[in-house]
């Protein structure tokens, strides 16, 4: 069974920063199960606490065993690629904001709550 076997001091305030304040839950979960795997709980156990798959807390705890901290912040590369670019997107809003047949602009909030 794979399991955290000792952190640095360094490294477990690091943790316990980025599971505190990180702004995206994703880097918040990693950090968590980081600890949690320190202190003991197996990745079958950390599994069912956050919803996912064992494979995922393999993959955490095997990335963090081969790069340490930096493992748990979110790499540019990671999750699906964008259908669109980012320029061929910002040109596709402009023209679905200002169709001539409608009054009312695409992507501006409308203060509406839905039920």
């Amino acid at each position: 069974m794979r399991k955290v076997e000792a952190l640095t001091k360094e490294e477990k305030e690091a943790l316990e920063e980025i599971k505190k304040n990180y702004p995206t839950y994703t880097e918040r979960n990693r950090a968590s199960g980081i600890l949690l795997s320190y202190r003991g709980y197996s990745p079958k156990e950390i599994a069912d606490i956050f919803e996912i798959t064992r494979r995922m807390v393999y993959n955490w705890l095997d990335e963090f065993r081969d790069e340490g901290v930096k493992s748990v912040l979110r790499k540019e590369e990671e999750g699906r690629k964008p259908i669109l670019e980012k320029k061929r997107k910002s040109r596709l809003l402009a023209k679905l904001n200002y169709l001539p047949h409608t009054t009312i602009k695409i992507n501006q909030p409308t203060n509406k709550i839905c039920s």
